[in-house]
């Protein structure tokens, strides 16, 4: 289950100091610090010497400005150890600077600087500096127009580095730049680039700006790589810092530039507004939403209680500028006013937009939206129950209402719901965290709308206990080998790093050892004898790999070790049938010091032909030791090739009553496999179908012909998820953007239970391709869930 916006309770508040009398006194003197320091370096000294020394102090600027104070700084005077500064409140600075100059030595003489405190907050003054040689002697005169500081009317805080930065309306060759004002900015750098990795050096696509309003800033794309010409359907990556007005650099860049990607075409304006819907409903309000039109600057809202709607909207129109021209909207409220929304009623909208000179660019829609406000009266959700549970926390679940704007859950101890508290929820699911151990809560949940009025009565309650103490991670895998005799003869036929099983058998006993699953199915490890060195051996390749992860460490064991369902399970000739519980290739495999075997089995299913291969749902019960838990664990590997869509469907519907049937206790299940299905399959993907309507839940959310995660998944945190199952032993792999999934053959599902992390287990270069031995023509796959209790 996924936690949907958790709202808080009420607001925080502030709470601030009067200001101190000091602060509000017109002060006649300046702390001016240091008072007295070092004389700079010899070789501050020595840089200095050979200039000469001008008739004024330059360069200065102020910086670092608060309510109450300022930095000063300037240019270094050759032969200079000390200066003189002179402040004012009055522009035209009395010829004496008594009592308002101090004579300071700057920590740095080839940085000279000072900070000035605790002035009148918000006064603008004048400053002016003169320098002194060692001997004390003044080698300067004033300047003739002072420094004018303005002190801020309250300290603001200048961020590390530019916010907000966004691009918008985007054409074939160009955008809009902009980004958040900075405090005190007079001026910002922007920083270009065609690559991503930005060199350090911005020059030569740095250029400087002044935007034409602060309080708004931005730049269209043209005036920042002027006089370079946007290319159509071009990449641009971009950062911005500010500078003051003494153009002083007071922000640094962002640790990730914008990337902005022009349009291959230009977009054409629709006939009319698309998209438009109705969402939030409460009993007065709801949100009118479309979608944006290309130059639209205003959109024109038509409404009216009767579906006809007159040709002539007056006076029920109304022009409005949605605060988002990306994601344009109004409330109905807005769209009405001063007409009060009534309780319950109905409303039909059309939309039709304007360009910035108030030209009418769309036409209106065909048919309005019709918009029901909800009653009160609504039906209670139904369907509440908790589907895990930890110590401090229950995930819960209900039945959708159709357009409900929030639901609120009601929580107690006690059967009649004393002392409740209660919690919001924008979908018909969530979490409920802060809980004590192994208590019985009792729980409802009702429609509520935006404003929290109430839409419905509650539910009839329902029990769920937390957990004495949480849940022990349990590590499952699933890992199709590849079987030992199916190395092509033919070169041609094998993959670009395809090895015989002796080759690379060793690389499947590492790349288990690197993650250790406490459970792992395993497809293709056949049961026929291996052949090593053109000799057969008395030895199965599930076999084989059992003895090298002993060899190398492990402590696994194989749920059912018999070869074939003979009498005499070591070898099919002269077979007398017996069922021994072999499942030819699809094996489980079981860490012998974490997990208790308690019963295992499996069941044959359907076949392409009476001479065709045999396939196996394997299964087991195991006991968890650290927590005592059980668990049923299942693998399978269903038919591959494409023309065999129904007999796939046909064996998933096989081992979901298999796993009904040997799961006599209704014990949380994990079922994993070669599944040779994607999420691409025509004209469905059958197996993972079948598997989700059974009730099993896929923790990476899978997305029938999309990479995108649905909001079904429950993986926490994913690692390489976007990397295909199948590599075919070809090192450059096809991969999705790192959010999104892969397209795979195999598949781990599970009941409803916490999923902390999956991983496809890839050993990539720094390209990003598969390195070194490729362990076989499929990634391993593995995934740490928490048993429900």
């Amino acid at each position: 289950m996924h936690f949907r916006h958790f709202f808080p309770t009420g607001p925080k508040e502030l709470l601030m100091s009067k200001p101190s009398a000091r602060a509000l006194l017109v002060t006649a003197a300046i702390l001016l610090v240091p008072l007295l320091g070092p004389v700079g370096s010899s070789a501050d000294a020595a840089s200095l010497s050979s200039a000469s020394v001008p008739s004024t102090v330059e360069g200065m600027a102020a910086h670092s400005i608060t309510a109450t104070g300022a930095t000063i700084s300037w240019d270094p005077v050759p032969t200079a150890a000390r200066y003189r500064v002179y402040w004012s409140t009055s522009s035209s600075m009395p010829s004496a600077c008594e009592p308002n100059c101090k004579v300071i030595t700057p920590s740095s003489l080839s940085s000279p600087s000072t900070t000035l405190k605790d002035l009148p907050a918000g006064k603008t003054h004048y400053v002016k500096v003169s320098a002194l040689n060692a001997a004390g002697k003044t080698i300067t005169g004033w300047q003739t127009t002072p420094l004018k500081v303005s002190l801020a009317s309250s300290t603001v805080a200048i961020p590390t580095s530019v916010q907000g930065l966004t691009a918008s309306d985007l054409t074939t060759t160009g955008a809009t730049i902009s980004w958040d004002p900075v405090p005190t900015a007079a001026r910002y750098r922007v920083y270009w680039s065609t690559s991503s990795s930005m060199p350090s050096a911005c020059e030569p696509h740095c250029k400087l700006i002044t935007p034409s309003s602060l309080s708004s800033p931005s730049q269209t794309l043209a005036q920042i790589l002027s006089p370079t010409t946007p290319r159509a359907a071009g990449t641009y990556y971009l950062k911005v810092s500010a500078l003051n007005a003494a153009g002083k650099t007071i922000t640094g860049w962002q640790t990730t530039p914008l990337k902005v990607t022009l349009p291959a075409t230009t977009t054409t304006i629709p006939a009319s507004v698309q998209g438009l819907t109705a969402t939030n409903l409460t009993t007065t309000d709801a949100t009118i939403s479309w979608d944006p039109v290309p130059t639209a600057a205003r959109y024109r809202v038509y409404w009216s209680t009767s579906s006809s709607m007159p040709s002539a909207c007056e006076p029920h129109c109304k022009l409005i500028t949605p605060s988002s021209t990306s994601s344009p909207s109004q409330t109905l409220a807005q769209i009405l006013s001063p007409t009060t929304p009534r309780a319950a009623g109905t409303y039909y909208l059309k939309v039709s937009a304007l360009n910035a000179a108030g030209k009418t660019i769309t036409g209106w829609q065909s048919a309005p939206l019709k918009v029901v406000l909800p009653n009160v009266a609504s039906a209670a959700p139904t369907g509440l129950r908790a589907v895990t549970a930890s110590a401090s926390s229950l995930s819960l679940d209900w039945n959708d209402v159709s357009d409900a704007p929030q639901y609120r859950i009601q929580l107690s101890t006690s059967a009649n719901m004393a002392d409740s508290v209660y919690y919001r929820f924008t979908a018909s699911e969530g979490v409920v965290e802060d809980l004590a151990k192994a208590t019985t809560y009792y729980l409802k949940v009702r429609v509520i709308s935006a404003a929290g009025d109430n839409l419905s009565d509650y539910s009839e309650a329902v029990q769920a206990k937390t957990l004495a103490v949480d849940g022990i991670p349990l590590d499952i895998a699933s890992f199709n080998v590849k079987c030992q005799s199916c190395y092509p003869t033919n070169a041609a036929d094998r993959g670009p790093k395809e090895l015989p099983w002796v080759d690379r058998r060793q690389a499947v006993v590492d790349t288990i050892l690197s993650r250790r699953p406490d459970v792992i199915g395993i497809q293709e490890a056949s049961q026929a004898w291996l052949i090593e060195n053109g000799k057969q051996v008395n030895l199965s390749q599930f076999e084989d790999l059992r003895n090298r992860l002993k060899a190398t460490g492990g402590t696994y064991e194989l749920a059912n070790a018999n070869r074939n369902n003979c009498v005499k399970s070591t070898t099919p000739s002269n077979c007398v049938v017996k069922d021994q519980g072999a499942s030819k290739g699809t094996k489980i495999l079981y860490d012998t010091a974490k997990l208790t075997l308690v019963r295992q089995g499996s069941n044959g299913l359907a076949r392409a032909s009476s001479s065709g291969q045999e396939r196996f749902v394997a299964w087991a019960v195991f006991t968890q030791k650290a927590s005592g838990q059980q668990f049923f664990f299942a693998t399978t590997h269903l038919e591959p090739g494409t023309q065999y869509h129904d007999l796939r469907q046909t064996q998933a519907g096989q081992v979901v009553r298999a796993i009904d049937a040997a799961n006599t206790t209704d014990l949380p299940v994990m079922l994993v496999g070669d599944m040779n299905s994607t999420r691409y399959a025509t004209p469905t993907n059958a197996p993972f179908d079948a598997f989700v309507a059974s009730g099993l839940v896929d923790p990476l959310g899978t997305t029938y012909k999309s990479p995108e995660v649905s909001s079904t998944a429950t993986a926490e945190k994913r690692v390489h998820a976007n990397y295909n199952s199948f590599n075919g032993f070809v090192p450059a792999q096809k991969r999705y953007a790192q959010a999104e999934n892969g397209s795979n053959l195999d598949y781990m599902l599970t009941s409803p239970m916490q999923v902390k992390q999956w991983e496809t287990v890839v050993n990539l270069d720094s390209s990003g391709n598969l390195t070194g031995i490729i362990p076989s023509d499929h990634n391993m796959l593995t995934a740490e869930v928490v048993l429900p209790r």
